[in-house]
């Protein structure tokens, strides 16, 4: 948390029963059944609207009472159950929401929005925005960032954390998991808010987006600078530690017993012969 939750407190909802950010990260059609939608009559957003982040929600709740929000999930979630074509897709949990919701929301800053800080790679139309915001190919180089063949940008690049006033880490190699995974770290633009923080750590890259120098890190040492040891350790997963060892230990062990039984069955078939 970097931004003052009293500018929430004091938000004018103008007469919605909640606020949330826009995350153009994902589009309705990446969500839903649009299709099916419109056969059922429902025609209110565009496939190419943002979905919202439910990353911070700002909620009255008398009317979000009053305007039955809570009734409008529960009958979306059950056209789900009996419809013979699935309207969303993953089984997802945040699609009732927003259909529920639709308009009808005051919006946040994207500040409050800042997310994907544990994405492990991009899409391209996220690899596209990075392109078109000043970053050039040498800059992309000395932040460690590469382009596959098809032009996907890995690892995750952040820049919404430079002026962010919340950062949400969720993703794939979130900085408490990523020991446990061999992939990059994403990388995260320092917040201007943090520069010249005694605590947050030194070590960054500056470079030049369009002509302006700026500073980027590792998201996970963004993490870190927050957190204490003790608080470290009880984030730990111990359990999952061993897990893959475990796993492929067992699965080795499989191989060699199968190993042995067709050794053994052909020694069998030998002697026969």
């Amino acid at each position: 948390l970097l931004g003052d939750v009293s500018d929430l407190q004091n938000l004018d909802l103008q007469g919605h029963a909640l606020a949330a950010a826009k995350s153009c990260s994902k589009r309705w059609s990446d969500l839903m059944n649009f299709d099916e939608l419109k056969n059922m009559g429902f025609f209110e957003l565009s496939p190419n609207s943002c979905a919202l982040s439910r990353a911070v929600i700002v909620l009255d709740v008398q009317r979000w009472r009053r305007q039955d929000v809570t009734g409008k999930i529960e009958e979306w979630i059950a056209r789900s159950k009996t419809n013979a074509v699935e309207l969303w897709k993953d089984g997802s949990s945040l699609v009732p929401w927003l259909l529920a919701t639709g308009e009808n929301y005051a919006e946040l800053s994207e500040q409050w929005a800042c997310t994907g800080l544990g994405h492990d790679g991009m899409t391209i139309e996220e690899s596209q925005q990075i392109r078109r915001s000043g970053f050039d190919k040498k800059s992309l180089r000395r932040l460690g960032l590469h382009t596959d063949k098809f032009g996907y940008l890995a690892p995750h690049l952040t820049t919404c954390s430079g002026s962010a006033k919340l950062l949400r880490f969720d993703g794939s190699v979130r900085p408490w998991l990523r020991d446990r995974f061999l992939n990059a770290a994403p990388v995260c633009a320092l917040p201007t808010s943090l520069y010249g923080a005694p605590w947050v750590p030194p070590v960054s890259t500056r470079i030049k987006v369009f002509c302006e120098w700026a500073a980027f890190l590792n998201c996970s040492a963004l993490w870190w600078s927050f957190m204490t040891e003790d608080m470290s350790c009880a984030l730990k997963d111990f359990e999952a530690e061993w897990q893959e060892d475990e796993d492929m230990w067992s699965s080795r062990k499989k191989d060699h017993d199968w190993s042995l039984d067709m050794e053994n069955m052909k020694a069998m078939d030998d002697v026969d012969a």
